[in-house]
């Protein structure tokens, strides 16, 4: 497309931008990419260089944003963005505008030395820009409710605090250690507390002394987004407290836990479970490097688990 602009975002572009949002994704009730990408940008690691913007005539007429996050491979940190959203005005879309957007954004991630772009996006587009399907697996493993013991313990809940958020980060260390390729929510409170009343991010206390922390959607208690624990004998405790809220009708859990954690390694002697795991197209990574071949993902069970941090339950 002649005459085509390609920048980074300005201050002055996030009305437009919003609207664009709108016309490229409006359904029948309501609008999240607008929402997320103001969401993104209150994250500390936000670049808005990497916040990119196609304008045609003076006309802002396509926007794609990477944002950067930390990602470990076992203990092996890495340097991600995840590409998301990517927008264009409905008037220009299929004249290749969005694929001039991310061939820029690549550019750009490259130069700044990122090793990979991570998203969930269309299996048909995305890979011929590079990206590998089936690149994570969701799920985790399975538990059939009957065999969760009853604790007797007494469960404190809450919101979780800024002073919390060393001991989130040791656990999600701890918790994700040898899980394959795992996204880190971030060194901010912010990076571990929900955006929206669709979903709950609590700490989880025995004795006043923290002992894990679970995020989940009120009604889905028995398939929780994210769970971390201080270790197996607090995992089975912050099981049992969810098997309390979970209606009769469910029969198991599915637990998002690594078949290769430090944590679903250390209760196989407490309880009992099954893998749960699958992968899709959509789960889609490119890499920037060849220092990324160690990354394989041709074995179901070695695939890190796609969760992404509390930003995107707003979708």
């Amino acid at each position: 497309m002649e005459d085509l602009i390609i920048r980074s975002e300005k201050p002055g572009d996030y009305a437009e931008i919003a609207e664009l949002q709108y016309l490229a994704f409006k359904n029948d009730s309501h609008i999240v990419e607008t929402v997320l990408i103001d969401v993104l940008r209150h994250r500390r690691e936000f670049d808005p260089e990497l916040s990119l913007v196609a304008i045609k005539d003076k006309q802002l007429i396509g926007h794609i944003l990477f944002n950067p996050f930390t990602l470990y491979f076992n203990d092996r940190k890495v340097s991600g963005v995840n590409l998301a959203p990517l927008s264009v005005h409905p008037d220009h879309q299929k004249k290749g505008v969005g694929s001039k957007l991310i061939e820029k954004g690549h550019e750009l991630v490259k130069e700044r030395g990122y090793d990979i772009s991570f998203l969930w996006g269309h299996p048909e587009y995305y890979p011929r820009f590079g990206y590998i399907k089936k690149a994570f697996a969701d799920g985790g493993i399975k538990i059939n409710l009957n065999d969760i013991p009853t604790i007797n313990d007494e469960i404190e809940t809450g919101m979780p605090r800024k002073e919390d958020v060393p001991f989130l980060q040791k656990i999600w260390k701890d918790n994700f250690s040898g899980a394959g390729l795992a996204i880190f929510p971030g060194k901010s409170i912010l990076d571990w507390v929900s955006y929206t009343s669709t979903v709950k991010t609590l700490m989880v206390k025995i004795d006043d002394e923290n002992v894990g922390y679970v995020r989940y959607k009120p009604g889905n208690e028995n398939k929780p987004v994210m769970l971390l624990a201080k270790d197996e004998v607090s995992l089975i405790k912050i099981v049992s407290y969810l098997k309390e809220m979970i209606a009769d009708s469910q029969e198991e859990f599915v637990l998002p836990l690594h078949l290769e954690s430090y944590i679903a390694k250390r209760i196989k002697d407490k309880v009992s479970y099954k893998p749960a795991l699958r992968t899709v197209d959509p789960f889609m990574i490119k890499k920037y490097n060849n220092e990324m071949s160690f990354l394989n993902f041709t074995e179901l069970e070695k695939l890190g688990l796609f969760i992404l941090p509390p930003h995107f339950d707003i979708g």
